[in-house]
């Protein structure tokens, strides 16, 4: 917003020219430690050699304001945070809010203020539903990567147990050209004595 003003408040070197900006946050979901406060950050100057000292006005050409808002009925808000809570809550409705804004904060609604009311309460649903939005596609996304990943688990693991089979399967088959009992085959292989049979009678070694 500083380099912004070139071309439009000061040319060329003309530094002295340029304005204060201000960077105004209103966090309407903040954590637990921030709601229903206001925080304001700006430059300050501090010495590290030597004890030149500039014009405060020379430096100090942004501040930031963080507005966190708290939750609805929460009672822990008042003034500038209560009226922002009121007019940007997802729960509340157009006529609700109207309502509270004359008793509570005593604001005539003209047609104009009536209509920045409904259009902040467009806002503040628009915000609800890119948030619902959002979080079905994050939803989804996790769901088929996760998905995705207890596939190739379970076709790993499948594949290992179909390799151990073939393989047991070509050892029994060995031992049986070789003349060994079923009975000793299935417990050199420890399989069952119905599987040897089966893998003897049914199939040949590839």
């Amino acid at each position: 917003m500083i380099s912004a003003q070139y071309g439009q408040e000061f040319t060329k070197s003309e530094y002295g020219k340029i304005k204060k900006v201000y960077s105004i946050w209103v966090c309407m979901n903040p954590s637990e430690e921030y709601k229903n406060t206001i925080t304001q950050y700006s430059i300050r100057e501090r010495q590290l050699a030597g004890h030149a000292s500039a014009d405060v006005r020379d430096y100090d050409l942004l501040s930031v304001m963080m507005i966190c808002l708290g939750t609805e009925g929460d009672g822990n808000s008042d003034g500038l945070l209560q009226f922002l809570e009121v007019l940007l809550s997802e729960q509340r409705s157009a006529a609700e809010k109207k309502e509270i804004l004359e008793s509570e904060f005593h604001l005539a609604m003209t047609q104009e203020i009536e209509s920045e009311v409904l259009e902040m309460c467009n806002l503040s649903q628009g915000i609800l539903e890119r948030g619902i939005e959002q979080g079905l596609e994050k939803g989804i996304e996790q769901g088929i990567e996760k998905g995705i990943e207890q596939g190739i688990k379970q076709g790993l693991e499948r594949g290992i147990e179909q390799g151990e089979r073939n393989a047991q399967r070509k050892v029994v088959l060995n031992l049986a050209r070789r003349g060994m009992l079923t009975a000793d085959i299935a417990e050199a292989v420890m399989v069952s004595e119905q599987q040897v049979k089966e893998w003897l009678a049914g199939q040949t070694d590839e």
